[in-house]
């Protein structure tokens, strides 16, 4: 998915479209979410859930002039396993043992987990981010 934020940088598209070095078509805000919902969550709404954790362990928070509360405990829990994930995952180890798998098996654990992660934030792409 491409945005342009500048003239220059819509200049830019339009000059790859017309040198046929991309092809763009055009897709709605709706469309998008739903490509995207899993990241949308993670930022939009994960973000607060960090800067809280944060926050209990005394360091510093950026302010973005509102704060977003009244999250399930489910969520809580979800971004508590996506940061164990991360933090897990970024690794030597857990890095070297991926290299262990042929990338096919890679590749189907993480189409798997992704559909997981998408599933879970279905309701919330069509509630609260749009």
């Amino acid at each position: 998915m491409v945005i342009s934020r500048s003239v220059k940088g819509q200049e830019i598209l339009d000059m790859m479209v017309k040198d046929q070095w991309l092809q763009l078509d055009p897709i709605d805000e709706k469309e998008a979410v739903g490509m995207h919902s899993h990241g949308y969550d993670l930022k939009k709404r994960g973000t607060f859930i960090r800067m809280k954790f944060r926050s209990w362990l005394g360091k510093p928070n950026p302010d973005y002039g509102y704060t977003l509360r009244g999250f399930p405990l489910s969520r809580y829990l979800m971004e508590i396993i996506l940061d164990a994930l991360f933090l897990v995952l970024s690794t030597r180890l857990a890095r070297w043992a991926v290299e262990q798998f042929p990338p096919e098996t890679i590749g189907k654990i993480f189409e798997k987990a992704r559909k997981v992660w998408k599933r879970s934030t279905h309701k919330v792409k069509r509630d609260q981010l749009i």
